[in-house]
């Protein structure tokens, strides 16, 4: 089987300098993410906290607890800038942008390998989606992680490309020979991307456990290197241990603490996502493909982003569409990595699979977003394959798809205002809690100025809670706007400078139940 190569349909793809020029494009579209307005997020929270902290000599700490909840690669990062700041969100914005700057040109390096006439468009449209747009700005560790794995793939394929031409012609496996280190062929640049690509996999995983199953593939990657003749056994084994090892030990390295503090305070760690909750295991796998197809679908169709069943059904209008495309990348991508053995191709079957078994919730296609370079390289081969142009075909849907983002980003910008404007709400009533003992609770549809109270205050503060549920466990504060109703057994102890928030106190001591403090 063989897969044609693309014409030179269009000059201007083809041509190094325009190619230059249309990264130069996005790079520049890209700034529009640079903001000094906060965007708050949950999880981003802890990742804040937790860099905070470690900047102020604390340690890992978040919010008050020694359990980190998230791996702490993210937030060891992003701790520099909170010795410039105690709110740095401009330089934090900024870090982003560099971070998603950094990936589209390693998805246009590693692209480039595979389909040279249509990298610079694959590299845009990973860049500047809708998906993307939505989680980098809240400070969340997609744009880190999705860096930190395209180069250390690129690394790792630089290391087995050999420097001259010449000797890669000497016999698989021989000293010299085509595949990497080992000879008189080997240069140091080779060892050194290794050694980088793995440290980079494995910092991947440190940012976020899911970057294993990168390392998976690549272990794979290096093994398939052996079958086709092309390394050692004993060096294509070793240089995949060398890989794997590093990003499992920083993993289990992980998980083993937090079951330790676990054990110690009470509560459930992310391995208990793939514990079935009240289904059998069969309905949550099937749960999982579910809504694993499903984001594939929202991640591959341009402006389709926020449409799926949130009720755990099939028989959904948006499954007629998402199923078909899933089917379609699905084939594509068995052709492609038939074609091209290729590091991310070989890891999209254990980084989907990982996520089709945790399947507690939708996750707003976030945890399949760096898998957006593979589905666009697949995209652009059933263009090929249906006979539309395949060229023509990913320019446009780079372009609707970077129009969307940027369209959802414009959209955006009143509610990134209306949240900015809370602060100084924020900080005096931080003030105002400042020193007080006792739970604090946000209730009712309040949320982000909980998220800001949360990063002001450094503690847990659980959000969009119900009347009944403060009834039930009687924290101490509770706040909420100033314009709902009386809370039974608490009396107004702060109004907002604005008026538009409120802190509620408990009038009689009570004792509490315990409080779940899983957001």
């Amino acid at each position: 089987m063989t897969i044609q190569t693309d014409k030179p349909a269009l000059s201007l793809v083809n041509h190094q300098t325009t190619s230059t020029r249309w990264l130069w494009v996005w790079t520049l579209i890209l700034l529009a993410q640079i903001s000094a307005k906060w965007c708050p997020m949950p999880d981003a929270v802890t990742y804040l906290s937790l860099a905070k902290n470690l900047a102020m000599g604390n340690g890992l700490i978040n919010c008050g607890s020694p359990r980190w909840v998230a791996s702490p690669g993210y937030p060891i990062l992003i701790s520099p800038f909170f010795w410039i700041s105690q709110t740095p969100w401009l330089w934090l914005s900024v870090f982003q942008w560099s971070m998603m700057v950094a990936f589209m040109l390693g998805v246009y390096t590693w692209a480039k390998r595979i389909a040279p006439n249509a990298a610079v468009f694959i590299a845009g449209a990973a860049a500047i989606h809708a998906s993307a747009w939505l989680y980098v700005r809240p400070t969340t560790t997609e744009a880190s992680f999705i860096t930190f794995v395209i180069w250390g793939i690129n690394c790792l394929h630089s290391s087995l490309r050999p420097k001259n031409p010449k000797k890669s012609q000497a016999e698989p496996g021989e000293p010299g020979g085509r595949g990497g280190p080992g000879g008189p062929g080997e240069t140091s640049t080779q060892y050194m991307s290794l050694i980088v690509g793995s440290l980079l996999l494995a910092y991947a995983s440190f940012i976020r456990s899911a970057g294993l199953m990168v390392a998976a593939g690549a272990g794979i990657f290096f093994l398939l290197q052996w079958w086709q003749g092309k390394l050692a056994f004993k060096r294509a084994l070793t240089m995949g241990c060398c890989i794997v090892l590093p990003s499992v030990l920083t993993v289990l390295g992980f998980y083993l603490r937090e079951a330790r503090v676990v054990e110690a305070m009470g509560g459930v760690t992310y391995a208990n996502g793939f514990v079935p909750q009240s289904v059998s295991v069969w309905e949550m796998l099937l749960d999982g493909v579910r809504k694993r197809i499903s984001d594939i679908g929202r991640l591959a169709v341009p402006g389709m982003g926020k449409v799926y069943s949130s009720q755990g059904l099939w028989l959904h209008a948006s499954m007629a569409v998402y199923l078909p495309v899933f089917a379609g990348l699905a084939w594509a991508w068995w052709k492609l990595a038939r074609k091209h053995l290729d590091i991310w191709l070989l890891a999209l079957p254990f980084y989907l699979a990982l996520h089709i078994g945790y399947a507690r919730f939708h996750d707003g296609t976030r945890f399949l977003m760096p898998l957006l370079p593979v589905i666009l390289l697949c995209v652009w081969l059933l263009l090929g394959d249906l006979k539309l142009f395949r060229i023509p075909g990913i320019v446009i849907l780079c372009l609707l798809h970077i129009s969307i983002a940027v369209g959802l980003g414009i959209r955006h910008m009143p509610k990134v205002d209306a949240v900015h404007q809370q602060w100084p709400d924020a900080k005096a009533c931080a003030q105002q809690l400042q020193g007080k003992t006792g739970q604090v609770v946000g209730l009712g549809k309040i949320n982000h100025f909980t998220l800001q109270l949360s990063i002001l205050q450094d503690r847990q503060i659980p959000r969009r809670w119900t009347n009944e549920q403060v009834q039930e466990h009687h924290p101490r504060w509770v706040v909420t706007y100033a314009s709902d109703k009386q809370i039974p057994g608490y009396h107004k102890f702060w109004n907002s400078p604005s008026g538009q928030f409120c802190i509620y106190e408990r009038t009689e001591p009570v004792t509490s139940q315990p409080i779940n403090h899983t957001d």
